[in-house]
């Protein structure tokens, strides 16, 4: 935020103010200069005679604004992204009374950006004072040498006042070009970490224009999936490794697996959000990488765990993907995601503003929502991660069961943490440490007694003992 919004600025004020300023001092120095030429050599190389010095000392300052203003914004920067977290993660702060804390690193942050500015501001007060010495200092020399050169007859009194009005014009643009090679060194500084955000090459590239391949079906066929991924430290971990599945058009093949094991990765790959090697995913026969970004994922519906909603209201975040919805394909959606009860709540209904990222919305509408912005697109693959790990196990079934119709003629991956979720799956997959594990229907693998009826046999009683708690407190 801060290269987008501080470093454009100082950019823009590189192009406007500075370069006007520059070419109006370049203008007055060429003019004046040769006027006072004209007048005496001899004068007019005595008066530019400290400029050198003094240009070679504004250079060295000069190089350290630059620095040190590329130091101040990137401050600025941690300054920013603190703001921002401490706003995101305000429940978590109020929660475990981390106020103090919180306070103590956002203070760190401030007190660092206020250094990294002073520090400019000391170096620009010096370039300025230099600038202004030289341009009084000019003037004091001839004046006096100007002055004997009047007494001994060499220049007429006249010429003299002219040199003198000349040097005069030169002292106000002379005093400026301190400010005006602080803000050109600033304005490049910004200029230089602007330009690491465009030089950025995209990971996630299109083939060549006219040599992409049509979206000609939803069926998918996996080979070999390894992806590796590297952390900030640069350390690499494979996440997924050697994975093969195929998912004929029209049915739904469910992901199971412990956190970590990396059911979320594999759904990226699929939405197109990760890269991945030729040859590892086809959808309907066609190289996933032989495919238009944009292309794919007008066909791809993909309902990510971390939901998210502008700030809109609720029916603009639901018809985001399909802005011609009619009312009634509206509220088909939000009934199929069971949304429609948690309307009729909502003191303005469908027109509620749903706050900056949805934060007026409970965890579990914002899933539901999303689920219905996604179906409202009618994709012919449909790709969910998590989708309901917010929403209660009787809400998740009752829109399990809406949706069945839905998927039915639809290819979907369903991730999910709990097993009751994909049991009606008509093949379901079981990852462990980025492997595929066992593979087969819900029957089968409870038959296998492995991994996946170890989960489903822990879930169950933990879902059992939850509702037994929930009884005896109705009851009391």
């Amino acid at each position: 935020m801060s290269r987008c919004v501080n470093d454009v600025q100082f950019v823009q004020s590189l192009l406007g103010p500075v370069f006007l300023y520059l070419s109006e001092t370049a203008a007055v120095y060429i003019v004046s200069l040769s006027f006072m030429a004209s007048i005496s050599v001899k004068l007019t190389a005595i008066a530019i005679a400290p400029f050198p010095f003094f240009l070679w000392r504004a250079k060295y300052l000069a190089g350290q604004i630059q620095v040190q203003s590329r130091d101040s914004q990137e401050s600025l920067a941690e300054v920013s992204a603190k703001v921002e977290e401490s706003l995101s993660g305000n429940m978590v702060i109020r929660g475990l009374s981390l106020e103090g804390f919180d306070y103590g690193r956002f203070e760190r942050c401030g007190k660092n950006y206020r250094d990294r500015n002073l520090d400019v501001t000391r170096t620009r007060a010096r370039l300025g004072s230099l600038m202004t010495l030289l341009a009084t200092g000019s003037t004091f020399v001839v004046m006096l040498i100007g002055g004997r050169m009047v007494v001994e007859k060499q220049i007429s009194l006249g010429d003299f006042l002219a040199t003198v009005f000349y040097l005069h014009l030169l002292v106000s643009p002379t005093a400026v070009l301190g400010f005006v090679i602080s803000s050109l060194q600033r304005g490049a500084a910004s200029l230089g970490r602007l330009g690491e955000l465009f030089d950025e090459e995209p990971t996630l590239l299109d083939p060549p224009q006219g040599f992409a391949s049509e979206f000609k079906g939803s069926s998918i066929r996996v080979r070999n999936l390894t992806i590796d991924l590297t952390n900030p430290n640069g350390q690499v971990r494979r996440v997924i490794d050697d994975v093969s599945f195929d998912v004929p058009a029209g049915t739904t093949l469910g992901v199971v697996g412990a956190t970590g094991s990396g059911k979320s990765v594999l759904l990226k790959a699929l939405a197109r959000e990760t890269e991945v090697e030729s040859g590892q995913i086809e959808i309907g026969g066609v190289d996933l990488n032989d495919m238009e970004t944009v292309a794919y994922r007008n066909r791809m519906g993909y309902v990510p765990q971390e939901s998210f909603l502008f700030s809109m209201s609720l029916a603009e975040n639901l018809a985001l993907g399909n802005p011609a919805a009619t009312e009634a394909e509206l509220a088909e959606a939000v009934e199929q995601s069971r949304l429609s009860k948690d309307i009729e709540q909502l003191p303005e209904g469908f027109q509620t503003m749903v706050g900056e990222r949805g934060l007026n919305l409970s965890g579990g509408q914002r899933q539901r929502a999303s689920l219905a912005r996604v179906l409202l697109t009618e994709p012919d693959l449909l790709l969910m991660d998590d989708p309901f790990s917010a929403v209660d196990t009787h809400t998740t079934e009752e829109i399990l069961i809406e949706i069945e119709p839905f998927l039915g003629r639809r290819t979907t991956l369903l991730v999910a943490h709990r097993v009751a979720t994909v049991r009606a799956a008509d093949q379901i997959l079981v990852l462990d440490q980025g492997q595929v594990a066992e593979r087969g229907s819900h029957a089968e693998l409870l038959d296998l007694n492995g991994i996946y009826a170890a989960l489903f046999h822990t879930q169950r009683t933990r879902e059992a003992l939850t509702e037994e708690l929930d009884s005896s407190g109705e009851e009391d």
